[in-house]
């Protein structure tokens, strides 16, 4: 029988004042995921007690854990709880270890991910940095304009780079967008894929001069998937990327090799359901799905019926997971894919499109969210 997960928090240091929220009452409804990039995201569960009791356990802010078998698989803060329809308890929820970047400032001395973070870290982020080398450091902000989430989304995507925050002790990776088979899903029916315009070759318009040139020179260059031209032919689209300033052939081309990472000709908008016994090992192995994480590269292997989609355009159909969601109660998992596309090409490029900035000038500070007033 596999044991079912506790719930503990601690104060906001993470250390002291330990209470296990299955001692205080009945708790139900639990949910948990992560996501990529990011981490730990989003939990949520209902604890059955009077809605008038205000137990110490539930206050804002401090740490939550889920630990299954003496390890924790899930971390975050709690939100503000509220009370159940119904008068049956508590409803919380929490942001996960992956989403503490939202609540920190990219502060930085020297513009590299290593300070940023390590900065954040000194203020009372709960990460741990091992140590990161690279990034696309070519367009900086100002410090403290934009959040550490931001920041590392920013200089991670350019590369076709992600970022996580794992197991244990919330340590910070950045790497390729990975590849290599570590899990297969075994689904007798899959979700729906889109097909979308089947684009395998992007042309790129760039700035290449100044920007206190005279006159602003342009120039085009090609971003492609020549895998997919060799077997479907040449299918191209067209981006405009001048508005991110000056940038070199190999950054622009960077911009475009990350758009077509995340655009395939058919894709999943919606998540595959699945129950223990459908997520298994590349050796066949089933894993405990309320331990699995955002990250893992999928072979999707069909059970029965015809299949008449594809993510990468050629059969094995495989996906990097972009989110993983556990339902206690139901026993069930959703696997969403990285590549989930939402909206048209233009709609991706476009939400991609949000992290090239131009290069910030002294005289005028560009912010990607508003300003902090303090108040004395």
């Amino acid at each position: 029988m596999i044991p079912a997960p506790g719930v503990i928090t601690y104060a906001p240091d993470g250390v002291s004042d330990k209470r296990h929220l299955g001692a205080a009452g009945h708790l139900s409804a639990l949910n948990w995921g992560s996501t990529m990039p990011g981490g730990d995201a989003a939990f949520s569960a209902t604890l059955q007690i009077p809605s008038l009791y205000r137990d110490p356990a539930l206050g804002i802010g401090r740490v939550l854990q889920v630990v299954k078998a003496g390890a924790v698989v899930y971390e975050g803060r709690l939100d503000r709880p509220a009370p159940a329809s119904g008068g049956a308890g508590w409803d919380i929820s929490a942001h996960g270890s992956g989403a503490y970047g939202n609540d920190y400032d990219a502060i930085y001395t020297t513009y590299t991910i290593n300070d940023v973070v390590n900065q954040a870290i000194g203020r009372g982020m709960r990460w741990v940095n091992p140590g990161i080398s690279g990034g696309y450091l070519l367009q900086p902000m100002d410090s403290g304009a934009q959040s550490v989430t931001a920041f590392l989304n920013a200089v991670t995507q350019p590369g076709s780079q992600t970022w996580q925050i794992g197991w244990p002790a919330n340590v910070l990776s950045v790497y390729n967008i990975p590849t290599a088979v570590t899990r297969l899903l075994i689904t007798t029916t899959p979700a729906a894929p889109d097909l979308v315009r089947y684009v395998n070759a992007l042309a790129l318009r760039y700035q290449t001069s100044a920007d206190n040139a005279t006159a602003a020179t342009y120039a085009t260059a090609f971003s492609t998937l020549p895998a997919n031209i060799t077997a479907h032919g040449r299918s191209e689209d067209y981006w405009d990327l001048s508005a991110g300033g000056q940038m070199s052939l190999s950054t622009a081309q960077a911009w475009g090799n990350t758009a077509l990472a995340k655009y395939v000709s058919a894709s999943f908008t919606s998540p595959f359901t699945i129950t223990h016994g459908q997520y298994l090992t590349p050796g066949g192995v089933p894993v405990d799905l309320a331990c699995e994480h955002a990250g893992e590269v999928v072979r999707l292997v069909l059970a029965a019926g015809g299949y008449g989609a594809e993510v990468a355009p050629m059969f094995p159909v495989t996906f990097p997971v972009g989110a993983f969601q556990w339902d206690q109660d139901s026993q069930t998992a959703q696997v969403t894919p990285y590549q989930s596309v939402r909206s048209d090409l233009s709609g991706l490029l476009g939400a991609i499109g949000t992290g090239i900035h131009p290069r910030t000038q002294k005289s005028a500070k560009k912010l990607t969210r508003p300003q902090k007033r303090r108040t004395h």
